[in-house]
C-alpha cells in the first residue's frame, strides 16, 4: 500500500506482515498533540479485494487514551479514502519516502 500523507503532515506507511497490512506513523504531523509516537501501529487491516481493506484504526484523545474503531479503506488512482479516520486521514495522497 505504500506511504500516505494527511493534510496535517502525518505520514502513515503500510506494510504487509504475514496476512495483515499494518500501518505505522512514520511522520507525526498533527498527531503529536495526541501522544502518538513514531513507528507506532495505528492501522491493522486485511485485504478484501484489490484496493479494498477492512480492519481497525487507532484513535487517541489528548491524554493518550486509545480506542480502536472498525475501518474500511479503499485505494484508487493514488488516493486513499476511509470511513473512520479524522479529517486529515479520511483522504490522503501517496508519498514517496
Amino acid at each position: 500500500m505504500g506511504s500516505w500523507e494527511g493534510c496535517d503532515g502525518r505520514v502513515i506507511t503500510f506494510t504487509k506482515e504475514d496476512d495483515k497490512v499494518i500501518g505505522r506513523y512514520t511522520k507525526l504531523g498533527g498527531l503529536e498533540k495526541y501522544k502518538f509516537t513514531l513507528n507506532e501501529v495505528g492501522y491493522r487491516l486485511k485485504e478484501q479485494s484489490v484496493g479494498n481493506y477492512i480492519g481497525t484504526v487507532k484513535w487517541q484523545n489528548l491524554s493518550g487514551k486509545e480506542t480502536w474503531k472498525k475501518v474500511i479503506v479503499s485505494i484508487e488512482n493514488n488516493i486513499y479514502a476511509d470511513n473512520q479516520s479524522d479529517a486529515c486521514s479520511k483522504e490522503m495522497k501517496r508519498v514517496e519516502l
